[in-house]
């Protein structure tokens, strides 16, 4: 089954085995570790800080236990914020994979809350290299010569067998055609 808030895909295994989780904690716990995982999202933190951690040690309840249903969460609203998922869907999908009621509403609430906040921040870290345009491509006998500019303005000079230039432009070419399958 595929799934909006995953962008699409089917849920992971472990996933649904973090998800099953999830009812050992009660409403209350259960919603501040959601917005624990939302302000980790905005701030940029990747992990739990040990005083956020220390809140759920109990005796039936571990350090990494907690660190896995925080993870889970994470990038339960991690996922959804980059699929631009609306919040009712992330509540239904959830309960599809049973999480419970209560709890698959208290994520959807502080999700959509902070969605907005995620998604600018998760899209303002994502790295991009500067892309190539071939300038001169020049042939000789076994080597291809290419002429590339980034769109920094950088130059780039690189030397290829003809073999793999040819491996280079089918690759290319395949690749285009997947794009173009999956717009139309």
């Amino acid at each position: 089954m595929r799934f909006r808030f995953l962008n699409g895909m089917d849920c992971p295994e472990w996933l649904l085995a973090e998800m099953a989780e999830f009812s050992h904690l009660s409403a209350l716990k259960f919603k501040t570790l959601c917005v624990i995982a939302s302000n980790s999202i905005i701030e940029g933190r990747t992990q739990m800080n040990e005083a956020e951690c220390s809140k759920y040690v109990t005796e039936t309840f571990s350090r990494d236990e907690a660190i896995r249903l925080f993870f889970a969460i994470r990038l339960v609203m991690e996922k959804a914020s980059k699929a631009e998922c609306v919040g009712e869907d992330l509540e239904k999908e959830l309960q599809q994979l049973g999480v419970p009621f209560e709890h698959s509403k208290q994520i959807s609430q502080i999700y959509t809350t902070s969605r907005d906040q995620m998604r600018e921040k998760l899209l303002s870290t994502i790295r991009k290299e500067p892309s190539l345009f071939v300038d001169r491509v020049i042939e000789e006998k076994d080597t291809v010569h290419l002429e590339a500019i980034a769109t920094n303005g950088q130059k780039l000079r690189t030397n290829l067998s003809k073999n793999l230039y040819s491996h280079l432009l089918n690759e290319l070419d395949a690749a285009q055609k997947r794009l173009e399958h999956l717009e139309s």
